[in-house]
């Protein structure tokens, strides 16, 4: 979890597509996911829209949370259900 924790720190888009890859697929821990959501939320591309508004869905509250700040940090808009 650091490391995910530091490539949002670093802020590269290069982290983006594996970063996302782990929201889309939703198997990892919990923490790991809310780490993913939090990182790709600092990191700031757009590009990552898509899977954390996926990872908004989880039922599992501190994803839910990672994930609804990374939306509203990413779309610029509180997360409404709608992607």
């Amino acid at each position: 979890m650091q490391l995910i924790e530091t490539l949002g720190l670093l802020r590269d888009p290069r982290a983006v597509p594996p970063l996302s890859e782990i929201l889309n697929a939703g198997t990892e821990p919990y923490p790991v996911l809310a780490a993913a959501a939090r990182a790709l939320g600092r990191i700031g591309d757009p590009a990552a829209l898509p899977s954390v508004s996926k990872a908004c869905t989880y039922y599992e509250a501190c994803t839910y949370l990672a994930a609804r700040d990374a939306y509203q940090a990413l779309a610029g808009r509180s997360w409404d259900g709608k992607p």
